[in-house]
């Protein structure tokens, strides 16, 4: 007896679909299709979501870091003492305490001193201003002014005898060059690595003693702490 061979008719049946099924495959093919072109834009959605949430991002950051008020930048506390000395006149550095000054300078009148009030919340504010007599730099004499906030040494101010040829002198020994800026017009100032702006005081207003015409080199970092306090807490 003749037998059909079983393995061509699952092949062929596997071959050849059903009429009945025929509309089943295509929509199924077609579900696969809407799906796939869907899963693609929504990863597309998804990037581009991504994407302009870190350009936001990014913006944000930037706006915040150019608007804010240095808190970021400076210490808070008002007190912190940094590392890295910066050097003013005649090689005294930056950030020493009074205590460290006195050692140097055994003799001075104070001239300035203000803080804060006992019991008062705000972080430290303390303004020591001392004058030593009879200093000598460059071969000119004159007073010198220290002046310490929240006891560091932020600023030393010199009042030479002849300041025309003190200014001389002193660009040519320490190859200065001063400019003029739009904050300070007519006070020319020059800057010395790493954190030292010497200015020239020949403007008014007068300073406590009434003298107007001196040259001070200062921290630009406790400078700007300063700066900071005050416009925060005063």
């Amino acid at each position: 007896m003749y037998r059909r061979p079983i393995h061509r008719t699952i092949a062929n049946s596997r071959a050849e679909t059903p009429p009945a099924m025929a509309p089943c495959r295509l929509l199924n093919q077609g579900r696969r299709l809407v799906i796939g072109i869907g899963a693609r834009r929504y990863c597309r959605s998804m990037r581009l979501i991504t994407d302009i949430r870190t350009v936001v991002f990014c913006s944000l950051l930037a706006w915040m870091i150019a608007g804010c008020d240095q808190d970021v930048l400076y210490a808070t506390s008002f007190t912190e003492v940094a590392t890295e000395r910066t050097k003013l006149i005649d090689g005294i550095e930056s950030y020493q305490s009074m205590d460290d000054a006195k050692r140097r300078f055994q003799q001075w009148a104070v001239i300035e001193e203000s803080r804060l009030a006992p019991g008062d919340k705000r972080p430290p504010f303390s303004i020591y201003v001392v004058a030593i007599e009879n200093y000598s730099h460059l071969g000119y004499s004159g007073k010198l002014h220290l002046t310490f906030f929240n006891n560091r040494l932020a600023e030393a101010r010199f009042y030479p005898s002849s300041i025309e040829k003190y200014v001389e002198r002193l660009q040519e020994h320490d190859k200065l060059t001063f400019t003029s800026t739009d904050k300070r017009a007519g006070s020319p100032e020059a800057r010395v690595a790493p954190h030292t702006r010497i200015r020239i005081y020949n403007q008014p207003p007068l300073d406590l003693q009434g003298q107007n015409r001196s040259i001070g080199w200062g921290d630009e970092r406790l400078e700007k702490e300063e700066t900071l306090w005050i416009e925060r807490y005063s």
